[in-house]
Order: structure tokens, then C-alpha cells, then sequence
């Protein structure tokens, strides 16, 4: 989940089998260079944007606005949970406009309440590194395994895998389950690590 620019930068990598520049030339390569070709633009993905993520999306929800609410006085879970919903609205118009990465209008409920999930495990990456480097690494390295392997939009990744409803990272009941239960457990930490710091960051929780 990365700014649209990149998404658009990247629209030439091939995805999977459907594809519609590569799809046919994918089907006659042999596997090993089709898992070449994947781990290629795994890389690919995810340094761009590990790189642009820091200066857009991660800099501005986990960096500007995160930090922002803080010197505000705002407690640690209200900025984790208005961080997160804000950036679940900001990709509304990637999957309401044809962008190139809209999925069927049935997917869009979950990915936006899915937006927010991701918005919560990223931030309390944030909350317990400290640092928007972390979020932004681990945002660039989802992106590359989402995108290369579920693929985006309608268009198929290399797993081959088409039931994106059930099983996509982003899209999939099963990728909204995935992530609730590891911002839950991201949580646990984040709040035992800050009882066993002092009261005085206790206090932001």
C-alpha cells in the first residue's frame, strides 16, 4: 500500500500470468525463470517504496502528522487510531478511480477497514522502534509481497492465486484477519514494553 505514483512507476513490472504484457510470455518461460523473474521484481517493489514511502505516505502519516499529535498532547492510541483511519481514507481514491490498481467494487470494504488495519501495525511499528525508518522498511517490503505475488487490481500475481476475495493480503477476509491479530499482538508489546519502561511513558498509553 504505497503512493499512487509509485504504483503507476511500477505498472510495467510483470505481476503474473494475467497480465496483459506479459501474460503469454510468462506461460512458456520455465519455473526457475519465472521465480527469477519474481524475486526481481520483489526487490524491485519493495527499495522503491522503502525509498518513496519515507517521503510520502510513512513520512507524512507516521512522521508529520504521527509527531504532530504528539507535541499536541494527543495519548499514544487516539494518535495510533486517527493516524490509521486517515490513512485508510487516503487510499479511497485509489480504489474508487481508475487508477490501474482498483479492485472489484466487492473488495472495497475490505480493503479500506483492512487500510486501517495496516495503518495500526505500521504505526505501532512506529510507537515501539521510535523510528518512521522501520515502518517505511516494513511498508516497502509488504508492498513488494502483496503486489509481486497477489498481484493488484484484477490483474493476477505469480502465485497465481485468483480468489483475491479469500486469500489476498490486501482485498482477502483472510489477509483482514492476518492483520487485526498481529496489531493485536503488536499492541500487547507496545503497551507491555511501555509499563516496563516507567510511568512516565506509561502514561501516553
Amino acid at each position: 500500500m504505497a503512493p499512487l505514483r509509485s504504483r503507476r512507476d511500477l505498472s510495467g513490472v510483470c505481476y503474473g500470468s494475467d497480465h496483459t504484457s506479459c501474460g503469454s510470455h510468462r506461460r512458456h518461460r520455465p519455473l526457475p525463470h519465472q521465480l527469477e523473474e519474481s524475486r526481481v521484481n520483489f526487490a524491485l517493489v519493495a527499495i522503491s517504496n522503502i525509498l518513496v514511502g519515507i517521503i510520502t505516505e510513512e513520512g507524512f502519516f507516521r512522521g508529520w502528522l504521527w509527531a504532530s499529535l504528539e507535541r499536541a498532547g494527543v495519548r499514544r492510541p487516539r494518535i495510533l487510531i486517527w493516524s490509521s483511519i486517515a490513512f485508510s481514507l487516503w487510499h479511497w481514491s485509489a480504489v474508487m478511480l481508475k487508477t490501474g490498481f482498483d479492485p472489484p467494487r466487492a473488495q472495497v470494504p475490505v480493503f479500506m477497514v483492512n487500510a486501517v488495519a495496516m495503518g495500526l501495525v505500521w504505526g505501532l511499528l512506529r510507537w515501539i522502534s521510535g523510528s518512521v525508518i522501520v515502518s517505511s522498511v516494513s511498508h516497502g517490503l509488504w508492498n513488494g509481497m502483496a503486489y509481486v505475488l497477489f498481484g493488484f487490481g484484477t490483474k493476477v500475481g505469480a502465485l497465481g492465486i485468483k480468489n483475491t476475495g479469500l486469500f489476498g493480503p490486501e482485498v482477502g477476509v483472510l489477509g483482514l484477519t492476518a492483520n487485526l491479530i498481529f496489531a493485536a499482538a503488536l499492541w500487547r508489546l507496545a503497551t507491555g514494553h511501555a509499563r516496563r519502561v516507567g510511568p512516565g511513558l506509561a502514561e501516553q498509553t
